[in-house]
């Protein structure tokens, strides 16, 4: 896909539900997400645009593959309602694990990775291996995970997904983070510690965010981040 082509089909996202499923077939699908992140980062966007280019991302880069149990050789993993339980990984670019309940263990191996979703893995307790390389990371309901081991792995991740997850009640390890530009705390309990707006506020490239909070609590959070959150 040509870089300059990406805003077009953002700019072309339906707001018709019953055309949004047409428009998502339209997407064409990219071998690397680091351009495409790069692109969205020294872009302007408007509020509506970022549903669009999520789920750019998701059909045109992480889901770009038929649903399959196959690893060995693929560069672009896409495992649906699967039964696995430890997964390695070893020449991955791309690692999605959409409604894997029985799924335990990830081991991210291969020097290539830049991103890793998962979804519905209620069992899933370890993610080792080359986390540092993760420019995408995508953690949904995701119960048994010590996401503070995680995060402080980090060092290259951009857009980072931690919605679904209401043990998350600490990012601390995200403190000063020089890399997120796009952070989803949907369905957390972080808002509730009394440092998160002070860590936010310390992620100095942080152009959105979405996060779970009261009336009071998004005052405080607009105040702070200005015309960054929700």
């Amino acid at each position: 896909m040509d870089i300059s082509s990406f805003k077009k089909y953002i700019k072309l996202a339906p707001e018709n539900v019953s055309e949004w499923q047409r428009w998502e077939n339209s997407l064409p699908t990219f071998d690397s997400i680091l351009p495409i992140l790069d692109y969205v980062y020294n872009t302007e966007w408007q509020r509506d645009d970022w549903k669009a280019i999520m789920a750019f991302i998701r059909k045109g880069y992480v889901e770009q593959n038929e649903s399959s149990e196959l690893v060995d050789g693929i560069k672009h993993v896409n495992i649906f309602n699967s039964k696995v339980i430890n997964l390695k990984v070893d020449v991955a670019i791309s690692l999605n694990c959409s409604i894997v309940r029985s799924l335990e263990s990830i081991n991210l191996c291969s020097d290539s990775v830049e991103s890793l979703s998962v979804s519905h893995a209620s069992k899933l307790s370890e993610i080792t291996g080359n986390t540092q390389n993760l420019s995408y990371l995508s953690l949904n309901k995701c119960q048994k995970l010590d996401f503070g081991s995680i995060i402080s792995t980090l060092d290259s991740v951009k857009i980072l997904d931690l919605s679904g997850n209401p043990q998350l009640s600490s990012i601390d390890e995200l403190r000063g983070n020089k890399n997120i530009f796009a952070l989803y705390l949907v369905e957390t309990n972080v808002i509730k510690t009394k440092e998160t707006v002070e860590i936010l506020a310390s992620i100095p490239n942080l152009k959105k965010l979405w996060i779970k909070a009261n009336k009071k609590e998004l005052e405080l959070l607009r105040e702070a981040l200005p015309g960054i959150v929700n």
